[in-house]
């Protein structure tokens, strides 16, 4: 999300004629990001730490008990309660952000903000999946439904324009919420993020491949360990292929620290068929690393069950790396012919694209190359120039 929110605001500074006031809610330092055109950067939020404390773990106990209180509360249509708690909650940058005297807000991603403060907003919804796909805890389970659905709809309500990220996201918007009119939602896609280092050598890919002792021959995949990513797919797909004479490795980046975490699945199904040498669990890396992981693997595969759209297709037809996706609503329009889908849920579908990627040189090629010619089809020029015209519509 950080990453996206700052590709979008790079790209936003890019528009002539405006002066920016950034409010930083991610809680990373942005001391390097240009500042042509920034007035002042507020950070809203402390910078983050890599390794959690005791009072991280009390704080998220704590977080769960008044999640499920606001999510009984909304649940009994007790709605007053929530507005409240925020209110509290987000006093000190509600109260910067009404006192800024800025005309208009741009939230690239989803924010509460958006609805409780006074200047006019746009505001991005890209993740309707409690509607979607209420199946997987992590949307739903112990109140966090109730407080999404109340969340979006209030942004819906409140925003003067939505930025959805796909026809099918904008779809979406309009299905859950029918009273949305549909010229207030505008798709602006996803662009791959400023971060990747393309021109990265050969040699320095290498050395960084060396560095976390993957094989030659290894596939690339990063997400936190949510169930919808189905992490425990592709480790069953993996042991497919070394059944078959394939030894292939497995990349894994992204936080280990996930609502209904995966890891201990994942973790005893590599120690049970003995694969440890083959699955690497790298955590968080750096830009220049996640450009090596990417540019020396196979392809990046995917099963991920959430869309409609997802950045890491765009990063790996960036860094000119195959892709192997799911084959489920959202993901399938994202491809299209540009890769190989395949079921999430099925380990035999996924082995079977991931052997075909590794052997077939070029379909693995023509994949690549008909990703690189789909980037093409939408720039940070483009971006640019719609993001222009929605802010001269509102003002």
């Amino acid at each position: 999300v950080y990453q996206y929110t700052r590709t979008a605001l790079e790209a936003l500074l890019g528009v002539e004629g405006n002066d920016y006031l950034v409010f930083n809610t991610t809680g990373e330092d942005l001391t390097n990001i240009s500042t042509h055109h920034i007035s002042h950067i507020i950070n809203l939020s402390k910078p983050k730490h890599n390794s959690p404390t005791w009072l991280d773990y009390l704080h998220q106990s704590v977080s769960l008990i008044i999640q499920v209180l606001l999510g009984l509360s909304l649940f009994l249509h007790i709605d007053w309660i929530v507005w409240q708690y925020y209110r509290y909650l987000y006093k000190k940058p509600i109260s910067q952000i009404n006192n800024s005297g800025v005309d208009l807000m741009i939230y690239p991603m989803s924010s509460v903000l958006s609805f409780l403060t006074k200047p006019k907003a746009i505001v991005a919804i890209h993740d309707l999946q409690h509607r979607l796909n209420p199946q997987f805890p992590e949307v739903t389970k112990w109140g966090i439904w109730q407080i999404r659905e109340f969340n979006y709809r209030s942004m819906a309500i409140r925003a003067s324009m939505i930025m959805a990220e796909s026809l099918i996201g904008k779809k979406d918007i309009l299905n859950c919420y029918p009273n949305t009119p549909p010229n207030k939602i505008i798709v602006l896609p996803y662009l791959p993020p400023s971060y990747l280092q393309t021109k990265l050598a050969q040699s320095q890919v290498k050395k960084i491949i060396v560095k976390f002792r993957l094989p030659d021959q290894y596939f690339y995949y990063p997400a936190k360990f949510w169930p919808h990513k189905h992490h425990t797919t592709l480790i069953k797909a993996l042991i497919i292929c070394h059944d078959r004479g394939y030894k292939f490795g497995l990349a894994l980046t992204g936080s280990t620290r996930a609502e209904y975490s995966t890891l201990p699945a994942v973790t005893n199904l590599v120690r049970s068929h003995h694969i440890e040498q083959y699955v690497k669990y790298l955590g968080y890396v750096s830009s220049e690393e996640i450009s090596a992981l990417y540019k020396g693997s196979i392809a990046l595969v995917m099963p991920t069950h959430f869309g409609p759209s997802n950045i890491p297709v765009l990063e790996a037809w960036q860094l000119k790396v195959p892709v192997i996706y799911s084959n489920v609503r959202g993901c399938r329009e994202q491809l299209q012919d540009a890769g190989i889908l395949a079921d999430p849920t099925n380990p035999a579908d996924w082995a079977q694209a991931m052997i075909k990627m590794a052997t077939d040189h070029k379909f693995a090629s023509d994949c690549t190359h008909k990703g690189i010619n789909k980037l093409s089809n939408w720039t940070e020029h483009d971006f640019r120039l719609k993001i222009q015209r929605m802010i001269c519509n509102i003002q």
